[in-house]
């Protein structure tokens, strides 16, 4: 819906605009926590088994990563509270999650201990 809406918020116009064809998203959240959502993947691993099914996602300037429940997508965890700049996300040969951050690392998503 970009550049008519804003998550779901009308953009252009501010009020009024048509949301005809328009796909609106699932899952929102304010600038009070981010400003830009980097997509992610949907864990497939191993490592985390609870995380399996959830789709994982990413706000670019705090550096918050979050999982959604496929199933129930307005049951989200956070699994990072802030951290660096997330890019981009990939899955390695065994369906591991990956991100990919603007400091030049890449990053796995791993069970906490």
């Amino acid at each position: 819906g970009w550049n008519i809406m804003e998550g779901t918020d009308w953009f252009q116009p501010e009020e009024g605009c048509d949301q005809a064809g328009l796909e609106l998203p699932v899952i929102t959240y304010t600038h009070d926590e981010g400003c830009s959502v980097t997509g992610g993947h949907v864990y497939r691993g191993a490592a985390v088994p609870a995380l399996y099914g959830w789709y994982v996602y990413s706000d670019y300037c705090s550096g918050r990563v979050w999982a959604a429940s496929s199933s129930e997508p307005s049951e989200i965890a956070v699994l990072r509270d802030q951290g660096p700049q997330v890019v981009s996300f990939a899955e390695d040969a065994n369906g591991e999650l990956l991100m990919l951050a603007f400091d030049g690392r890449v990053y796995r998503i791993l069970q906490a201990e």
